[in-house]
């Protein structure tokens, strides 16, 4: 979210992306076993980036600058309950 110079300095929003836990854990729903390309080791190694890493950008590549938001959206699988710091229930 942003303030727009060129609408009177209206608010506006544009999406960046998605991110779901198997990008980052491996399988939906799994915690034991992390993605396989988080355990290549590549150190060193040229590869050709996959189709996902193109897609990925900096903030300042989608040109965020300081006063500007993230709003951010956490969904939880289904039946799956938030928990707090402690491993307490989150009410």
């Amino acid at each position: 979210m942003y303030a727009d110079g060129a609408n009177k300095g209206r608010f506006a929003q544009k999406e960046l992306g998605m991110v779901y836990s198997r990008d980052i854990l491996g399988e939906p729903g799994t915690l034991e076993s992390a993605a396989a390309r988080l355990l290549e080791d590549t150190d060193g190694e040229h590869r050709e980036p996959s189709e996902r890493e193109k897609e990925e950008r900096t903030l300042e590549e989608l040109r965020f600058v300081p006063g500007d938001y993230l709003c951010v959206s956490v969904i939880l699988p289904k039946g799956a309950a938030p928990t707090a710091p402690q491993g307490d229930v989150a009410a």
